[in-house]
């Protein structure tokens, strides 16, 4: 029997920032021989959870992470896979090759592990001060494992009108549910410069 794959999931979950899958729900699709599973761990450093603990015992699980989020590190587009044999007998003979400064410098990220969860801790911190004044700007914020926020408002063309005031925010209110939007974390100044173009928003409509 050819073995399939199943979609992969992410956890924490992309846009609503939860850890939503269940260990024995993970394990049950797992235990099905012919099931090959990928789980996205891109915000592992920021949630402290993980299943790559299982890959030892099931081959046919993949871990994906990244050192775009934690790291900082987006450009570099530099990301690893943790395997089981069963899983990595299946993956093509193709591989991309990364460029000789990408490489080193995530060698030099990898290295410096200390720096990483300074700046995952700071953006922990500056996640919760966003979120109280988000909601402090009246908006329904969704508990958070990431570096970004699942929030909900009434105010009509929310993502457009910040837009015009040269904010941009992840709009989910036409392609998954009315008045959700995804707001990353930035630094402080940027979010607080967020968090007063809202109250102007709240103010103008």
């Amino acid at each position: 029997m050819r073995s399939k794959l199943r979609r992969g999931a992410d956890y924490p979950n992309n846009p609503t920032g939860r850890c939503l899958i269940e260990r024995e729900q993970l394990i049950e699709v797992l235990e099905s021989s012919d099931n090959l599973v990928v789980i996205d761990e891109a915000y592992f450093e920021f949630s402290k959870k993980t299943f790559a603990d299982l890959v030892d015992k099931y081959p046919n699980l993949a871990i994906s992470r990244t050192l775009d989020k934690a790291f900082s590190l987006a450009g570099l587009r530099v990301s690893y896979l943790l395997a089981g044999d069963g899983f990595l007998g299946r993956l093509s003979p193709y591989s991309q090759a990364l460029g000789r400064p990408a490489c080193l410098a995530a060698i030099a990220a990898l290295e410096d592990k200390e720096y990483m969860f300074r700046n995952v801790e700071t953006i922990i911190d500056e996640r919760e001060r966003l979120r109280k004044g988000l909601e402090m700007a009246g908006l329904d914020v969704t508990p958070s494992e990431t570096n970004f926020l699942l929030v909900r408002t009434s105010i009509p063309e929310f993502a457009s009108r910040l837009r015009e005031r040269n904010i941009l925010i992840g709009d989910f209110s036409g392609i998954w549910l009315n008045d959700y939007y995804r707001i990353s974390v930035g630094s402080s100044l940027d979010n607080d410069m967020l968090i007063n173009k809202i109250v102007n928003v709240k103010k103008s409509y």
